[in-house]
């Protein structure tokens, strides 16, 4: 299989993710109980005013063809206007994912700069003190929730030592604190995938043929066994910078931070179906892009993956 036919079969099968994606969360969103125009007119109007709104809403119509029209929608990039605010959709999220991006880039970065030196160190250092100590912290760090390793950095860096902002987005300081929430369970988990692939590289026979030409042990290391290792570790950063766009929600809510997550919980309790709709699907959108992105990469990295389907 060549490069675009792996191309063309990854982002049909990516276009067919996304609109079932598309169609889960439009009907989950309408099983919400609650009433939107219940909402956004309060329990004072008349039955006129609740009867014009969804008119013009389109709320009167029958769900399946409320489903056409928004799928009609998507396809045309029209997400519709907000119940609560009348704006439109599009343009609140891509204000509120701009800050959400900031989020998750720095949260990445940190993972990225943490765990997999961890990951290589404990890796050479196989089964010695720092080893052990390394996977400890590790298994902590995974199994702490963001909800909760949150307020735990807010009562120490921001309440006690005063060191940054306790929340909101005002200046530089108010990014330390979510994106080390949400790095930092990353990072463990960078960790541990960097250190199982070196560990079974190392392992290898080319390796072991590096080291006996006289190769310095960093070059080995980093030049010969972090690059075949590579494919797992793209893996995991792929895998979690999708969470780390779903899994901002509860973050950007702990330290009120104005991304997507905050519009989403604002907009669930609203029952804003047009935002909800929209910021779920940015959200698959984005999350099935960057699997997509690590995919290719894959060839590019081993073409025996493209041989293997090819003879597959």
């Amino acid at each position: 299989m060549s490069y675009l036919s792996a191309l063309t079969a990854r982002l049909g099968l990516s276009f067919a993710v996304i609109l079932g994606v598309a169609t889960l969360v439009f009907f989950l969103i309408h099983l919400i109980p609650g009433d939107p125009v219940l909402v956004a007119l309060g329990e004072y109007g008349s039955s006129a005013d609740y009867a014009g709104m969804r008119a013009r809403l389109g709320l009167d119509r029958p769900l399946l063809a409320q489903w056409i029209a928004f799928l009609g929608g998507v396809v045309r990039l029209d997400l519709g206007t907000s119940l609560a605010s009348g704006a439109p959709v599009a343009g609140l999220l891509g204000d509120c994912f701009t800050m959400t991006l900031v989020l998750a880039g720095a949260s990445l970065a940190i993972a990225i700069a943490t765990g997999i030196p961890l990951g290589i160190a404990a890796a050479v250092r196989r089964g010695g003190l720092w080893d052990r100590c390394s996977s400890a912290v590790a298994v902590a760090a995974m199994s702490l929730p963001n909800f909760v390793l949150g307020p735990l950095l807010i009562l120490v860096f921001a309440v006690s030592l005063r060191w940054v902002p306790v929340s909101g987005a005002e200046d530089a300081g108010s990014l330390i604190l979510p994106a080390l929430t949400l790095g930092l369970s990353m990072a463990a988990l960078l960790a541990r995938m960097t250190r199982a692939a070196l560990v079974e590289v190392l392992q290898e026979p080319f390796i072991v043929a590096a080291r006996a030409r006289g190769l310095a042990e960093s070059r080995v290391v980093l030049r010969h066994a972090l690059a075949t290792a590579s494919l797992p570790i793209l893996t995991a950063i792929g895998l979690q910078l999708g969470a780390l766009l779903g899994g901002a929600v509860v973050t950007e809510a702990v330290f009120d931070w104005p991304g997507l997550g905050q519009l989403l919980i604002d907009a669930i309790y609203r029952r804003d179906y047009p935002v909800v709709q929209g910021g779920v699907l940015l959200i698959a959108s984005v999350y099935v892009l960057v699997n997509t992105l690590i995919d290719l990469m894959y060839l590019a990295i081993d073409p025996r993956i493209a041989q293997g389907r090819r003879a597959g």
